[in-house]
């Protein structure tokens, strides 16, 4: 383990804690945390493997989010037993009784013989997928629970996330530009894939999609930043799209609304640069959406824009590159 991967490590450590202190804060705020946190996990895991550090410090880092999950489904459970004790439980809505079934229904499905389901999945495959599974069911439960306690809390988680997405894309067109490939096999990508138990036959063992085929057969580089994958900076980013469009219409000073609108543009560029075709139709399809929503002039001047983008670097950018 090099003293970069302990250096690290401590980093991590840290800011693990100030994380932890916000989601005791304000519960609501752990929604930031996560997401945010995820955009730069497979680079940091792939960081510390390439450093040599020890499988199980590299499981332990691994294992943040579930700490975070454990932490508020503990929380959860001391407010839902305060709801209970002053009689205070809410009653559940339909969508409570559809997640409750959908709940029982996966694990049912865990439990049950697979020769009934003419399945041939084993147990340990069938308890990971139960796990999958219900993290949905928790997420939900979650966002049942803690609500946020005043604009800060939202105004928080809308940064958070934001800010994340704008650094992906803004390292993604680093990485794109002006990083050389073979420098990837040094950050540990080929390491990142097997510790995930994955084997590509990509160029040297890289991910498939970590280039494009051009018709020429040459091969065109996409982004792939600190997802360490180009499809997750685009679906991701799909999903932070309105959140941005919305922190900027809510924004009451222009400074604030002129810093929100550069992170937008830097989100942007890197679901553009990822070359996910579907990715690239359903921003323009969002934009769309939003400009008849909010009915604000600079979301209808943005969307012929975003449409125009999107279009060059689905049938034009390969022949530019």
């Amino acid at each position: 383990m090099t003293v970069a991967a302990v250096l690290l490590v401590l980093l991590l450590v840290a800011i693990y804690a100030l994380a932890v202190w916000q989601i005791w804060r304000s519960p609501f705020r752990a929604l930031g945390v996560l997401v945010a946190g995820m955009a730069f996990h497979n680079f940091l895991i792939m960081v510390l493997l390439a450093q040599r550090t020890p499988a199980p410090v590299v499981r332990i880092v691994q294992s943040w989010k579930e700490g975070l999950l454990l932490l508020l489904s503990l929380m959860a459970a001391a407010a839902f037993i305060r709801a209970w004790r002053a009689g205070h439980l809410p009653r559940p809505n339909l969508f409570d009784l559809l997640v409750a079934v959908f709940a029982g229904v996966a694990v049912i499905y865990t439990v049950l013989p697979p020769s009934l389901l003419h399945g041939s999945a084993n147990l340990q495959q069938r308890v990971i997928g139960l796990r999958v599974l219900l993290l949905l069911p928790l997420l939900y439960l979650f966002g049942r629970v803690f609500q946020p306690r005043s604009r800060a809390d939202l105004r928080w988680v809308a940064w958070a996330i934001l800010g994340s997405a704008a650094a992906v894309g803004l390292f993604g067109l680093w990485e794109l530009w002006l990083v050389p490939t073979p420098d990837w096999f040094g950050w540990g990508v080929n390491q990142l894939s097997a510790w995930l138990g994955f084997v590509y036959n990509g160029p040297k063992g890289l991910p498939a999609n970590f280039f494009q085929t051009t018709a020429d057969g040459l091969l065109l580089r996409r982004m792939v930043s600190t997802y360490v994958s180009p499809l997750g900076i685009a679906y991701a980013g799909l999903v932070v799209v309105p959140l941005a469009v919305a922190l900027i219409l809510a924004l009451k000073q222009a400074r604030k609304r002129w810093l929100a609108a550069a992170l937008l543009i830097l989100l942007l560029a890197g679901i553009l640069f990822s070359l996910t075709r579907l990715a690239l139709l359903m921003t323009v399809a969002e934009f769309l959406m939003l400009a008849v929503l909010t009915r604000r002039r600079w979301v209808l001047y943005a969307t012929p824009v975003v449409a125009g983008l999107s279009m060059f670097m689905i049938f034009q950018y390969v022949y530019v590159t």
